[in-house]
């Protein structure tokens, strides 16, 4: 395994500490397909981070049993770093093709002047490039999100054919709509490239339970693209938890508004409210 992991262990669990944008990659002895985990791509939301880590360990003490490649990478370092959703605008919002184009000074302006997440963005799209042009099969992608409150569980898509079935093999309600109401975000790119693609929300940023929900989806998502075979335990195990942490809840759903936060509007979370 190339690994880039770094952590430390102590009371609050894991810390982030120092990794780099490929936090790993896990080769199998045969090719095949790629499944590329995203975590942190808002700061305050290390979750997915840190299961990523974990899968990268599980998968390193065995890779002869996959068949092609998973690959771990950070979303925005920086943000993480700080602990805070970002540092100068948010990076799930910038993956427009103008926006882009900009970055990478293909734009009809040229090149712009940069922020801390252009930077960001600038990196994690040379690693997303790089992944693409080395794979050897088809390439899935599960973006890994937590929420403000708790009881947030549920996948989201580009909605296509391809992208329901390899969200509908987690457990959890989809929620079809949202790519339309909220634009310029890493899923949405990558639907342009035509990767196989969804959004798993966890739980709520600070619930220990979210890493687990996280490692839980990662393994089911390996399985579905066929990285690893379906019928292993760890699959069925991280299956059944999911379905049971969203026992009672609705198997999809439709968005069809959406209300903006702007700064202005000074929101805070209120405790006693959940998603669902």
């Amino acid at each position: 395994m190339q690994s880039a992991w770094s952590r430390e262990e102590g009371g609050g669990g894991v810390a982030l500490s120092g990794f780099e944008r490929v936090l790993g990659r896990v080769r199998g002895a045969r090719p095949g397909p790629t499944l590329v985990a995203v975590g942190g791509v808002h700061g305050n939301e290390p979750s997915g981070v840190r299961a990523i880590g974990r899968v990268l360990d599980a998968l390193a003490a065995d890779p002869g049993r996959l068949t092609g490649t998973f690959v771990g990478l950070a979303g925005n370092r920086r943000a993480l770093d700080r602990g805070v959703r970002y540092v100068d605008r948010d990076l799930n919002r910038a993956w427009t093709v103008d926006r882009l184009a900009a970055l990478t000074g293909e734009g009809p302006a040229g090149p712009v002047a940069r922020t801390t997440e252009d930077e960001e963005q600038a990196e994690l799209l040379q690693a997303l490039r790089r992944i693409e042009r080395e794979a050897a099969g088809p390439v899935y992608a599960l973006d890994l999100h937590t929420t403000s409150g708790p009881g947030g569980l549920f996948t989201t898509v580009s909605d296509t054919l391809a992208n329901r079935d390899y969200a509908l093999a987690l457990p959890v309600p989809l929620i079809v709509g949202l790519e339309e109401l909220v634009d310029g975000t890493l899923l949405e790119y990558l639907g342009r490239r035509r990767w196989t693609a969804a959004v798993f929300e966890g739980g709520q940023h600070e619930e220990p339970e979210a890493v687990e929900r996280h490692e839980d989806a990662l393994w089911v998502a390996l399985a579905k693209a066929g990285v690893i075979e379906p019928d292993a335990p760890r699959v069925h195990e991280a299956r059944a938890r999911l379905a049971e942490a969203a026992r009672g809840l609705p198997p999809a759903l439709e968005m069809r508004y959406r209300h903006p936060v702007s700064p202005g509007d000074g929101f805070r979370m209120l405790p006693g409210f959940r998603n669902f």
